[in-house]
């Protein structure tokens, strides 16, 4: 995948994301949702205050709840059946299995939930500050805001839900942030059903949002995540307009690469 590139504005392009299903089409889909709306915000989160770049997102639709719901129990009850198998036959190569359709589980139900808590008032996205990304999914729980030193790492997958009359179900290639601790992050913001859920299924995954999602290209705001998680000294710019340039340069001078 890496052979392929994501065009940036200006014609620069990114590298493809290694974990993400690549075709044509959807990079021109990515390409076609542009930077336009990065921009600078004022960040609120649990008492903390600052300024930080908006990596904006799209309200979701209430039936994908349904949606993510259903696949969420499907592949947490097919994971207890691996287990149970295991355990009464002692073939332990079923656990491999149980972590991955856990996790795939885990991070079904973690979207049914933010779907369903949708503000109408909220913009939804990430806001990255110099202290901290602060992910707002427009629900009525509060943002999960993560120090950037507790992030673990970036988790690129790519899975098949959703309808399509004809056909296979489409790809969705989907973006999580791993941290060090999920119930340090998750339970001072109220979400303790998230958080019991993820350490359930020993999962440290405490954002992941579907390349859909974004209402700006997707490899962009991967690469924009990146960049400011692997250069500490440059996160000072993100309480200014200088992140901004830098994310709609895309490739360019002064950009992400």
């Amino acid at each position: 995948m890496t052979d392929h590139d994501s065009r940036a504005p200006g014609g620069n392009r990114l590298p493809w994301p290694d974990g993400w299903r690549w075709t044509r089409r959807r990079e021109r889909a990515y390409a076609a949702r542009g930077v336009d709306g990065v921009r600078t915000v004022h960040v609120a989160a649990g008492g903390f205050q600052d300024s930080g770049v908006l990596l904006p997102m799209k309200a979701m639709s209430p039936w994908w709840a349904l949606l993510f719901a259903f696949l969420g129990l499907v592949c947490v009850a097919g994971a207890v059946v691996l287990l149970v198998a295991a355990l009464a036959q002692q073939q332990w190569t079923n656990l491999i299995g149980f972590v991955v359709l856990g996790g795939f589980g885990t991070i079904f139900c973690l979207s049914a939930v933010a779907v369903t808590r949708q503000r109408r008032e909220a913009v939804p996205g990430l806001r990255l500050t110099p202290a901290r990304i602060v992910y707002d999914g427009g629900t009525r729980q509060s943002p999960v805001s993560i120090p950037w030193e507790e992030i673990q790492g970036i988790r690129l997958f790519t899975n098949r839900y959703g309808y399509r009359t004809i056909g296979p179900r489409p790809w969705h290639n989907w973006f999580t942030l791993e941290v060090k601790d999920p119930s340090a992050v998750l339970e001072p913001v109220g979400h303790r059903a998230t958080r019991r859920l993820a350490e359930n299924l020993r999962s440290r995954g405490v954002v992941a949002i579907p390349d859909a999602r974004w209402q700006m290209d997707a490899v962009v705001a991967y690469r924009a995540v990146l960049f400011y998680l692997e250069n500490p000294d440059g996160r000072r710019e993100l309480a200014d307009t200088t992140a901004v340039t830098r994310i709609r340069n895309g490739a360019g001078h002064g950009g992400l690469s």
